[in-house]
Protein backbone atom coordinates (compact mmCIF):
# COMPACT_ATOMS: atom_id res chain seq x y z
CA UNK A 1 0.00 0.00 0.00
CA UNK A 2 1.41 2.91 -0.99
CA UNK A 3 2.30 5.94 1.64
CA UNK A 4 0.99 9.64 1.65
CA UNK A 5 3.69 11.97 3.11
CA UNK A 6 4.54 12.28 6.84
CA UNK A 7 3.22 15.86 7.00
CA UNK A 8 0.02 14.68 4.91
CA UNK A 9 -0.18 11.61 7.51
CA UNK A 10 0.58 13.96 10.08
CA UNK A 11 -2.20 16.11 9.73
CA UNK A 12 -4.94 13.75 8.82
CA UNK A 13 -4.76 11.43 11.54
CA UNK A 14 -3.96 14.13 13.98
CA UNK A 15 -6.93 16.10 13.10
CA UNK A 16 -9.21 12.97 12.53
CA UNK A 17 -8.38 11.95 16.00
CA UNK A 18 -8.55 15.66 17.51
CA UNK A 19 -11.99 15.78 16.14
CA UNK A 20 -13.32 12.58 17.14
CA UNK A 21 -11.38 12.68 20.69
CA UNK A 22 -12.35 16.03 20.97
CA UNK A 23 -16.55 15.49 20.71
CA UNK A 24 -16.30 12.36 21.95
CA UNK A 25 -14.02 12.78 24.86
CA UNK A 26 -15.62 16.50 25.49
CA UNK A 27 -19.47 15.01 25.75
CA UNK A 28 -17.54 12.35 28.15
CA UNK A 29 -15.82 15.28 29.88
CA UNK A 30 -18.96 17.14 30.46
CA UNK A 31 -21.01 13.88 31.22
CA UNK A 32 -18.56 13.97 34.11
CA UNK A 33 -19.23 17.20 35.29
CA UNK A 34 -22.92 16.38 35.07
CA UNK A 35 -22.56 13.35 37.15
CA UNK A 36 -20.28 15.16 39.75
CA UNK A 37 -23.11 17.38 39.92
CA UNK A 38 -25.69 15.05 39.85
CA UNK A 39 -24.66 12.07 42.28
CA UNK A 40 -23.88 13.16 45.98
CA UNK A 41 -19.83 14.18 45.76
CA UNK A 42 -19.69 10.33 47.72
CA UNK A 43 -21.29 8.16 45.23
CA UNK A 44 -19.19 10.10 42.92
CA UNK A 45 -16.30 8.76 44.49
CA UNK A 46 -17.79 5.49 44.35
CA UNK A 47 -18.40 5.69 40.54
CA UNK A 48 -14.35 6.93 40.81
CA UNK A 49 -13.52 3.78 42.19
CA UNK A 50 -15.25 1.69 39.85
CA UNK A 51 -14.45 3.05 37.25
CA UNK A 52 -10.52 2.84 38.37
CA UNK A 53 -10.83 -0.95 39.29
CA UNK A 54 -12.04 -1.62 35.98
CA UNK A 55 -9.69 -0.06 33.75
CA UNK A 56 -6.97 -2.25 35.82
CA UNK A 57 -8.86 -5.26 35.08
CA UNK A 58 -9.07 -4.19 31.26
CA UNK A 59 -5.65 -3.71 31.16
CA UNK A 60 -4.51 -7.38 31.95
CA UNK A 61 -7.68 -8.75 30.07
CA UNK A 62 -6.41 -6.89 26.28
CA UNK A 63 -3.03 -8.54 26.52
CA UNK A 64 -1.36 -5.64 25.19
CA UNK A 65 -2.99 -6.17 21.74
CA UNK A 66 -4.01 -2.33 21.61
CA UNK A 67 -0.40 -1.24 20.95
CA UNK A 68 0.81 -4.32 19.83
CA UNK A 69 -1.79 -4.82 17.61
CA UNK A 70 -1.83 -1.40 16.00
CA UNK A 71 2.28 -1.36 15.38
CA UNK A 72 2.11 -4.37 13.39
CA UNK A 73 -0.56 -3.37 11.06
CA UNK A 74 1.62 -0.40 10.56
CA UNK A 75 4.55 -2.17 9.84
CA UNK A 76 2.90 -4.43 7.15
CA UNK A 77 1.46 -1.25 5.39
CA UNK A 78 -1.81 -2.95 4.56
CA UNK A 79 -4.55 -5.12 6.21
CA UNK A 80 -3.02 -8.38 6.87
CA UNK A 81 -6.30 -10.45 7.89
CA UNK A 82 -4.70 -13.74 9.18
CA UNK A 83 -2.79 -11.20 11.83
CA UNK A 84 -6.03 -9.07 12.47
CA UNK A 85 -7.88 -12.26 12.78
CA UNK A 86 -5.03 -13.79 15.63
CA UNK A 87 -4.76 -10.98 17.75
CA UNK A 88 -8.81 -10.35 17.92
CA UNK A 89 -9.02 -14.06 19.10
CA UNK A 90 -6.45 -13.10 21.37
CA UNK A 91 -8.19 -10.23 22.83
CA UNK A 92 -12.09 -11.61 23.17
CA UNK A 93 -10.29 -14.63 24.89
CA UNK A 94 -8.64 -12.43 27.52
CA UNK A 95 -11.88 -10.31 27.80
CA UNK A 96 -13.92 -12.77 28.18
CA UNK A 97 -11.74 -14.83 30.66
CA UNK A 98 -11.74 -11.94 32.64
CA UNK A 99 -14.77 -11.09 33.07
CA UNK A 100 -16.21 -14.75 34.26
CA UNK A 101 -13.23 -14.68 36.44
CA UNK A 102 -14.19 -11.61 38.50
CA UNK A 103 -17.76 -12.13 38.43
CA UNK A 104 -17.11 -15.00 40.39
CA UNK A 105 -14.80 -12.95 42.67
CA UNK A 106 -17.25 -10.68 43.52
CA UNK A 107 -20.25 -13.05 43.87
CA UNK A 108 -18.79 -14.39 46.92
CA UNK A 109 -17.18 -10.43 48.02
CA UNK A 110 -19.13 -9.23 51.18
CA UNK A 111 -20.01 -6.00 50.21
CA UNK A 112 -22.92 -4.33 50.14
CA UNK A 113 -25.46 -5.46 46.96
CA UNK A 114 -24.56 -1.68 45.54
CA UNK A 115 -20.95 -2.08 45.24
CA UNK A 116 -21.71 -5.56 43.90
CA UNK A 117 -24.10 -4.38 41.06
CA UNK A 118 -21.89 -1.23 40.10
CA UNK A 119 -19.07 -3.71 39.96
CA UNK A 120 -20.92 -6.37 37.74
CA UNK A 121 -22.12 -3.15 35.51
CA UNK A 122 -18.49 -2.49 35.41
CA UNK A 123 -17.31 -5.73 34.30
CA UNK A 124 -19.71 -5.58 31.41
CA UNK A 125 -17.07 -2.50 30.17
CA UNK A 126 -14.68 -5.16 29.89
CA UNK A 127 -16.51 -7.44 27.22
CA UNK A 128 -17.35 -4.54 25.40
CA UNK A 129 -14.27 -3.51 25.03
CA UNK A 130 -12.31 -6.48 23.97
CA UNK A 131 -14.86 -6.43 20.95
CA UNK A 132 -13.22 -3.20 19.82
CA UNK A 133 -11.35 -3.06 16.52
CA UNK A 134 -10.15 0.23 16.71
CA UNK A 135 -6.67 -0.95 16.66
CA UNK A 136 -6.78 -2.29 13.05
CA UNK A 137 -7.90 1.01 11.94
CA UNK A 138 -5.01 2.68 13.75
CA UNK A 139 -2.99 0.99 12.22
CA UNK A 140 -4.25 0.97 8.84
CA UNK A 141 -4.50 5.20 9.43
CA UNK A 142 -8.34 5.04 9.16
CA UNK A 143 -8.38 7.82 11.75
CA UNK A 144 -11.66 8.92 10.42
CA UNK A 145 -13.83 5.64 10.95
CA UNK A 146 -12.00 5.67 14.76
CA UNK A 147 -13.38 9.32 15.25
CA UNK A 148 -17.07 8.54 14.14
CA UNK A 149 -17.10 5.53 16.80
CA UNK A 150 -15.63 7.40 19.71
CA UNK A 151 -18.97 10.05 18.66
CA UNK A 152 -21.11 7.37 18.42
CA UNK A 153 -20.21 6.00 21.63
CA UNK A 154 -20.50 8.96 24.06
CA UNK A 155 -23.33 10.43 22.21
CA UNK A 156 -25.39 7.30 23.17
CA UNK A 157 -23.15 7.29 26.74
CA UNK A 158 -24.64 11.31 26.84
CA UNK A 159 -28.14 10.20 25.56
CA UNK A 160 -28.66 7.59 27.81
CA UNK A 161 -26.93 9.42 31.50
CA UNK A 162 -28.90 12.46 31.00
CA UNK A 163 -32.31 10.33 30.81
CA UNK A 164 -31.76 7.56 33.23
CA UNK A 165 -29.54 9.81 35.92
CA UNK A 166 -31.12 11.81 37.47
CA UNK A 167 -31.02 11.44 41.55
CA UNK A 168 -28.00 11.60 43.84
CA UNK A 169 -28.33 7.48 44.46
CA UNK A 170 -28.27 6.65 40.97
CA UNK A 171 -24.48 5.67 40.81
CA UNK A 172 -25.45 2.19 39.57
CA UNK A 173 -27.56 3.66 36.90
CA UNK A 174 -24.18 5.60 35.76
CA UNK A 175 -22.02 2.12 35.62
CA UNK A 176 -24.06 0.21 33.14
CA UNK A 177 -25.12 3.12 31.20
CA UNK A 178 -20.83 3.54 31.05
CA UNK A 179 -19.91 0.10 30.30
CA UNK A 180 -22.87 -0.73 27.65
CA UNK A 181 -22.13 2.35 25.38
CA UNK A 182 -18.93 0.80 24.06
CA UNK A 183 -20.73 -1.88 22.64
CA UNK A 184 -21.80 0.85 19.81
CA UNK A 185 -18.45 1.46 19.06
CA UNK A 186 -16.91 -2.17 18.48
CA UNK A 187 -20.20 -2.59 16.56
CA UNK A 188 -19.38 0.72 13.88
CA UNK A 189 -15.83 -0.53 13.88
CA UNK A 190 -16.48 -3.92 12.53
CA UNK A 191 -19.01 -2.49 10.31
CA UNK A 192 -16.12 -0.36 8.98
CA UNK A 193 -13.58 -3.37 8.64
CA UNK A 194 -16.12 -5.23 6.51
CA UNK A 195 -16.99 -2.85 3.97
CA UNK A 196 -13.62 -1.70 3.56
CA UNK A 197 -11.47 -4.65 3.65
CA UNK A 198 -14.64 -7.31 3.23
CA UNK A 199 -13.52 -8.58 6.75
CA UNK A 200 -15.31 -11.10 8.38
CA UNK A 201 -13.78 -12.72 12.05
CA UNK A 202 -12.64 -16.11 11.87
CA UNK A 203 -11.58 -17.34 15.16
CA UNK A 204 -7.87 -18.54 15.18
CA UNK A 205 -6.80 -21.46 17.72
CA UNK A 206 -2.92 -21.71 16.54
CA UNK A 207 -1.12 -22.30 19.36
CA UNK A 208 2.03 -21.30 18.19
CA UNK A 209 0.85 -18.24 16.60
CA UNK A 210 -0.61 -17.26 19.52
CA UNK A 211 2.41 -17.42 22.00
CA UNK A 212 4.40 -15.64 19.35
CA UNK A 213 2.48 -12.96 19.49
CA UNK A 214 1.85 -12.96 23.45
CA UNK A 215 5.24 -12.80 23.61
CA UNK A 216 5.95 -9.73 22.25
CA UNK A 217 2.32 -7.87 23.47
CA UNK A 218 3.03 -9.01 27.42
CA UNK A 219 5.36 -6.14 27.60
CA UNK A 220 2.76 -3.81 26.84
CA UNK A 221 0.19 -5.52 29.00
CA UNK A 222 2.95 -4.88 32.13
CA UNK A 223 4.27 -1.43 31.14
CA UNK A 224 0.19 -0.58 30.89
CA UNK A 225 -0.58 -2.11 33.89
CA UNK A 226 2.30 -0.99 35.79
CA UNK A 227 1.83 2.90 34.08
CA UNK A 228 -1.62 2.90 35.19
CA UNK A 229 -1.34 0.91 38.35
CA UNK A 230 0.82 4.30 39.45
CA UNK A 231 -1.16 7.03 37.74
CA UNK A 232 -5.28 5.35 38.81
CA UNK A 233 -3.27 4.25 42.52
CA UNK A 234 -3.94 7.11 44.18
CA UNK A 235 -7.83 6.39 43.81
CA UNK A 236 -7.27 3.17 45.72
CA UNK A 237 -5.39 4.01 48.46
CA UNK A 238 -7.58 7.04 49.14
CA UNK A 239 -10.27 4.40 49.23
CA UNK A 240 -8.85 3.08 52.25
CA UNK A 241 -7.02 5.66 53.92
CA UNK A 242 -9.79 8.72 53.93
CA UNK A 243 -13.74 9.09 53.61
CA UNK A 244 -15.95 9.33 50.32
CA UNK A 245 -16.16 13.34 50.55
CA UNK A 246 -12.85 13.50 50.83
CA UNK A 247 -12.34 10.91 47.61
CA UNK A 248 -14.62 12.74 45.63
CA UNK A 249 -12.61 16.23 46.15
CA UNK A 250 -9.60 14.60 44.71
CA UNK A 251 -11.66 12.70 42.07
CA UNK A 252 -12.71 16.01 40.55
CA UNK A 253 -9.18 17.66 39.85
CA UNK A 254 -7.84 14.27 39.68
CA UNK A 255 -9.91 13.80 36.50
CA UNK A 256 -10.17 16.87 35.13
CA UNK A 257 -6.00 16.72 34.76
CA UNK A 258 -6.50 13.04 33.17
CA UNK A 259 -8.61 15.36 30.59
CA UNK A 260 -6.07 17.74 29.84
CA UNK A 261 -3.16 15.07 29.45
CA UNK A 262 -5.82 13.22 27.21
CA UNK A 263 -5.69 16.11 24.95
CA UNK A 264 -1.96 15.96 24.45
CA UNK A 265 -2.37 12.34 24.06
CA UNK A 266 -4.52 13.05 20.49
CA UNK A 267 -1.42 13.78 19.31
CA UNK A 268 0.75 10.54 20.24
CA UNK A 269 -2.10 8.83 18.98
CA UNK A 270 -1.54 10.24 15.52
CA UNK A 271 1.74 9.94 15.39
CA UNK A 272 2.33 6.60 16.93
CA UNK A 273 1.71 4.43 14.05
CA UNK A 274 3.65 6.99 11.43
CA UNK A 275 6.27 6.45 14.61
CA UNK A 276 6.24 3.25 14.01
CA UNK A 277 6.57 2.96 10.16
CA UNK A 278 9.62 5.30 10.14
CA UNK A 279 11.50 3.64 12.63
CA UNK A 280 11.59 0.74 10.89
CA UNK A 281 11.90 2.48 6.96
CA UNK A 282 12.27 5.93 7.21
CA UNK A 283 14.56 6.68 10.91
CA UNK A 284 16.02 10.11 9.83
CA UNK A 285 12.52 11.32 9.65
CA UNK A 286 11.48 9.71 12.36
CA UNK A 287 14.53 11.46 14.27
CA UNK A 288 13.03 14.83 13.19
CA UNK A 289 9.35 13.98 14.53
CA UNK A 290 10.70 12.67 17.47
CA UNK A 291 12.61 16.25 18.37
CA UNK A 292 9.53 17.95 17.25
CA UNK A 293 7.04 16.24 19.39
CA UNK A 294 9.28 16.68 21.97
CA UNK A 295 9.65 20.36 21.23
CA UNK A 296 5.59 20.46 21.65
CA UNK A 297 5.38 18.55 24.90
CA UNK A 298 8.03 20.92 26.26
CA UNK A 299 6.39 24.46 25.95
CA UNK A 300 3.07 23.31 26.44
CA UNK A 301 3.52 21.42 29.61
CA UNK A 302 5.06 24.46 30.62
CA UNK A 303 2.21 27.60 29.66
CA UNK A 304 -0.43 25.15 31.07
CA UNK A 305 1.00 25.06 34.58
CA UNK A 306 1.32 29.36 34.68
CA UNK A 307 -1.94 29.76 33.37
CA UNK A 308 -3.46 26.43 35.34
CA UNK A 309 -2.33 27.56 38.31
CA UNK A 310 -2.95 31.36 37.85
CA UNK A 311 -6.67 30.58 37.60
CA UNK A 312 -7.22 27.27 39.16
CA UNK A 313 -9.81 28.48 41.39
CA UNK A 314 -11.83 29.74 39.05
CA UNK A 315 -11.66 27.01 36.68
CA UNK A 316 -12.53 24.75 39.67
CA UNK A 317 -15.24 26.85 40.35
CA UNK A 318 -16.42 27.08 37.00
CA UNK A 319 -16.33 23.44 35.85
CA UNK A 320 -17.18 21.68 39.11
CA UNK A 321 -19.11 24.31 41.11
CA UNK A 322 -18.23 25.96 44.59
CA UNK A 323 -18.44 22.48 46.56
CA UNK A 324 -15.47 21.45 45.19
CA UNK A 325 -13.98 24.32 45.77
CA UNK A 326 -11.13 22.67 48.34
CA UNK A 327 -9.54 20.75 45.68
CA UNK A 328 -8.02 23.75 44.19
CA UNK A 329 -4.77 23.48 46.05
CA UNK A 330 -4.47 19.48 44.58
CA UNK A 331 -5.56 20.85 41.51
CA UNK A 332 -2.27 22.97 41.53
CA UNK A 333 0.09 19.93 42.07
CA UNK A 334 -1.87 17.96 39.29
CA UNK A 335 -1.28 20.53 36.92
CA UNK A 336 2.74 20.33 37.50
CA UNK A 337 2.12 16.28 37.33
CA UNK A 338 0.53 16.59 33.88
CA UNK A 339 3.34 18.63 32.68
CA UNK A 340 5.91 16.38 33.80
CA UNK A 341 3.93 13.45 31.96
CA UNK A 342 3.73 15.13 28.60
CA UNK A 343 7.39 14.89 28.50
CA UNK A 344 7.64 11.11 29.55
CA UNK A 345 4.44 10.78 26.80
CA UNK A 346 6.74 11.25 23.65
CA UNK A 347 9.88 8.96 25.14
CA UNK A 348 6.99 6.16 26.05
CA UNK A 349 5.24 6.35 22.41
CA UNK A 350 9.20 6.15 20.57
CA UNK A 351 10.53 3.15 22.91
CA UNK A 352 6.43 1.37 22.17
CA UNK A 353 7.31 2.30 18.65
CA UNK A 354 10.63 1.09 18.82
CA UNK A 355 9.96 -2.34 20.09
CA UNK A 356 11.49 -1.21 23.34
CA UNK A 357 8.81 -1.61 25.55
CA UNK A 358 10.14 -3.65 28.15
CA UNK A 359 11.77 -0.45 29.07
CA UNK A 360 8.49 1.03 29.51
CA UNK A 361 8.09 -1.76 31.93
CA UNK A 362 10.81 -0.75 34.08
CA UNK A 363 10.46 2.45 34.13
CA UNK A 364 6.55 2.36 35.20
CA UNK A 365 7.27 -0.28 38.13
CA UNK A 366 10.19 2.08 39.31
CA UNK A 367 7.43 4.58 39.30
CA UNK A 368 5.26 2.53 41.18
CA UNK A 369 7.25 2.12 43.74
CA UNK A 370 8.25 5.68 44.14
CA UNK A 371 4.58 6.87 44.57
CA UNK A 372 4.19 3.94 47.19
CA UNK A 373 6.64 4.85 49.78
CA UNK A 374 6.30 8.44 48.68
CA UNK A 375 2.75 8.47 49.96
CA UNK A 376 3.56 6.21 52.88
CA UNK A 377 6.31 8.53 54.03
CA UNK A 378 4.13 11.65 53.53
CA UNK A 379 0.81 10.49 54.78
CA UNK A 380 2.53 8.00 57.66
CA UNK A 381 5.57 9.86 58.71
CA UNK A 382 4.68 13.61 58.45
CA UNK A 383 1.02 13.04 58.96
CA UNK A 384 -0.28 15.21 55.46
CA UNK A 385 -3.68 14.80 54.30
CA UNK A 386 -4.19 11.79 52.59
CA UNK A 387 -5.67 13.91 49.50
CA UNK A 388 -2.44 16.02 49.92
CA UNK A 389 0.10 13.12 49.94
CA UNK A 390 -1.53 11.13 47.32
CA UNK A 391 -0.94 14.39 45.09
CA UNK A 392 2.35 14.98 45.78
CA UNK A 393 2.84 11.21 45.55
CA UNK A 394 1.91 10.93 42.06
CA UNK A 395 4.04 14.23 41.32
CA UNK A 396 7.08 13.17 42.65
CA UNK A 397 6.73 9.54 41.40
CA UNK A 398 6.70 10.89 37.70
CA UNK A 399 9.87 13.08 38.11
CA UNK A 400 11.52 10.32 39.81
CA UNK A 401 10.96 7.98 37.14
CA UNK A 402 11.35 10.53 33.96
CA UNK A 403 15.08 10.28 33.72
CA UNK A 404 15.57 6.50 33.54
CA UNK A 405 13.11 6.26 30.35
CA UNK A 406 14.86 9.08 29.04
CA UNK A 407 18.41 7.10 29.90
CA UNK A 408 16.93 4.27 28.56
CA UNK A 409 15.92 6.00 25.23
CA UNK A 410 19.45 7.33 24.62
CA UNK A 411 21.08 3.92 25.58
CA UNK A 412 19.27 1.57 23.56
CA UNK A 413 18.02 3.80 20.31
CA UNK A 414 21.39 3.55 18.34
CA UNK A 415 21.91 -0.30 19.10
CA UNK A 416 18.56 -1.34 17.71
CA UNK A 417 18.92 0.79 14.53
CA UNK A 418 22.19 -0.78 13.71
CA UNK A 419 19.91 -4.02 13.00
CA UNK A 420 16.89 -2.36 11.60
CA UNK A 421 15.48 -3.82 7.94
CA UNK A 422 12.76 -2.17 6.37
CA UNK A 423 9.78 -4.23 6.33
Amino acid sequence: MKRKAIKTRIVSNFGWTSFGEIVGKGLFFFITIYLARCLSVENYGLLTYVQTVITYLWLAAELGINMYGTREVAKRGEFDRELVNTLFTIRISGGSFTVLAFLFVIFFLKNPSLIKLAFAGGSVYIFMRSLSLDWVLRGVEDFKAVALGNIIIFLIMGILTFILVKEPHNVVKAVWIWAFSYLSGSFCYFLILNRKFNFIFQPVFNLRKILSHLKESIHFTLSGAFLSLYQYLPILLLAYTTDKYNLGLFSASYRLIFMIIFGFSLLSMSIYPIYSDTFYNQHEKFKKLHNLFLTIALIGGVSMVFIGIFFSKDIIKIIYGPKYSKSTNLFKILLIFAAVVLVRRVYGTAISAAGLQRYQVITSCLALCIEILTFLGLFKLINLPSTTSASLSLLLAEIGSLPFIILFWKLKKGAITRYVQPI
